[in-house]
Formats: C-alpha cells, structure tokens, sequence
C-alpha cells in the first residue's frame, strides 16, 4: 500500500474499477462502533483482513480532507475519525438535470468534431464541443465506448460503438450521444433528456447514472445508454 497524501494519517486510499477476479481489494465490511465508547449508530468500515480501517481526515488540520487506511492501535482502540454514519438516500423519480457547459467557446469554425442539430423549437445545438480559432485546446480529449441498454437492464455485448469527446460536459456528452443514436431530445414538454447515462465500476459495479460532469482525466470511459424513466 503507497504512501498517504502528505499531512494524512495511514496508507493512501484510492478507487480503482475491480474487472479482476479476485475481489480482496474490495472486501470490506461494516460493524458497529458502539463499542469503542459513544459510537451510537455509527460505523467503522473494516478490510477483509480485519486490521485495517478506513478513516477521515482534517480534525486539526481540515484542509486534509482525503481518506485513508489505518489500523487499530495494540489496545484495539479506533479514533473517531474512523466512526461513519450512514444515511439512506431515497431514490429519485428522475435523475436530476445535468448541469449546462460552463465553458464560452467564441471565434466558432465548422470542423470534424462540430455537430450541428435543430430542437423543433427552432433553437440550434451545437454538439458536441466547439474549437477555439485562436487559443489552443486545453480540454481533455477521452475515448467514450457506448452501448444501448434495453428497459430490461440488458445489452448486446457486441454491440459497443465508441467516439472521441473534448471537454468534461456532461450535457454536452448526452448531446452527442443523442446525436449518434438518433433518439428523441426531450421527454414531452418537461426538459428531461430521453436517455440516462450511466457508468459502472468494472464488471462487479451497478450501473450508476451520471449527474456531473466528467472527471478531469483522458482515460477512455464506458458509457452504458437508458432510456430516461425505463424499469431498469
């Protein structure tokens, strides 16, 4: 296990995707902390091995605010720095509206990555991301692979398609992908999309919709297609 983030407590903690076979990495397992004096309801969440928990940061110093793995000291004891709560989350009618591209593209030119697409208001889109004439592209360029998924949950395991996508936009991702399926924008007059992107951490992952923009990398991304209020 690597080093913790400097001025954090413990061995560094990170989230990878688990498409491996063997599962320890992941094995973790919530017990109460009642126990360990006035831990009420809260949590500590244990490794598979049993010494090793996952703990917050930032008591004193509250810029640290990355989590890590520690262990119990000789005594048993845990800080409370390892006690969590957990809260139950009521599921959403519809996931929420995903947030417009904060970028302002000026100086406009038509190019390979320009889409243009008329919404029956009138109104033009352009999809999926705009080039700058005179400023360098700074945006990450990612590989996005897709699949339509059926109101069932399932897909065809051949049927992966993929593109390449500038920017971090989230609205502007489903754009595009709206684009290339030739689906329907809006669900009736209420301005909810018509589909639903969602990701999955590697093949033991549910799938889980996407509801901020994408993360500041250029690693390729899997992008599973719902249709927006399906069964699934």
């Amino acid at each position: 296990m690597a080093a913790p983030p400097p001025g954090h407590r413990g061995r560094r903690a990170v989230q990878r995707d688990y498409d491996e076979a063997d599962l320890t990495a992941v094995m973790w397992r919530a017990t109460l902390a009642g126990g360990d004096g006035g831990g009420g309801d809260d949590v500590v969440l244990r490794h598979r091995a049993f010494i090793r928990i996952l703990r917050a940061n930032g008591r004193y110093r509250r810029w640290h605010t990355g989590v890590t793995v520690d262990l119990e000291d000789n005594h048993g004891e845990r800080s409370t720095m390892m006690h969590w709560m957990v809260e139950e989350i009521p599921p959403r009618p519809v996931p929420p509206p995903p947030p417009t591209p904060s970028t302002v593209v000026s100086s406009l030119r038509r190019s390979s990555d320009l889409i243009l697409a008329e919404h029956d208001s009138g109104n033009l889109w352009w999809i999926p991301l705009f080039r700058r004439r005179a400023e360098p592209r700074v945006e990450p360029l990612r590989t996005i692979r897709y699949v339509r998924v059926n109101d069932q949950g399932q897909f065809n395991q051949n049927g992966w398609a993929t593109f390449q996508f500038y920017g971090r936009s989230l609205y502007l991702l489903i754009c595009r992908v709206l684009y290339l399926l030739d689906e329907p924008i809006f669900i009736g007059d209420e301005g909810n999309f018509t589909i639903t992107l969602c990701v999955r951490a590697g093949i033991y992952g549910q799938l889980t919709p996407l509801v901020i923009d994408l993360p500041r990398c250029e690693e390729p991304m899997d992008i599973f297609v719902l249709t927006t209020v399906s069964p699934d």
